[in-house]
């Protein structure tokens, strides 16, 4: 008899536990590197933090893009040594009826020297 009040105590606690889930709506959309000098194949990340995760868009889009759970990322490609690399980080998810999106641009300086 003891067993089936611990059972169902136990079951009671997965319950409250289960209900008490957080959502967040997209927030601390980030840009890496902090520094606005980058290299050829140096890696430019974007991520963000929310529940459900968001979900993460990077433009210009470079074929060299990868992704993970609430970040993209991508390699500086050879064709911006020298020049400007202007990148848009766009992280949006929806809680119940309400979306949201936020986005970050940065302008890189692209230094041409860097070898992958």
């Amino acid at each position: 008899m003891n067993s089936v009040k611990i059972l169902h105590a136990v079951r009671s606690a997965i319950t409250a536990i289960a209900e008490l889930l957080v959502t967040d709506l997209v927030k601390d959309v980030k840009l890496r590197p902090r520094d606005n000098h980058v290299a050829v194949g140096d890696e430019i990340k974007c991520h963000a933090r929310g529940n459900p995760t968001p979900t993460i868009s990077i433009k210009p889009q470079m074929t060299s893009q990868v992704e993970g759970s609430g970040w993209k990322s991508f390699r500086v490609p050879v064709e911006y040594g020298g020049k400007d690399l202007t990148v848009v980080c766009s992280a949006s998810n929806t809680v119940d009826e309400s979306s949201e999106t936020i986005s970050k641009n940065r302008t890189f300086h692209v230094a041409g020297n860097h070898v992958v």
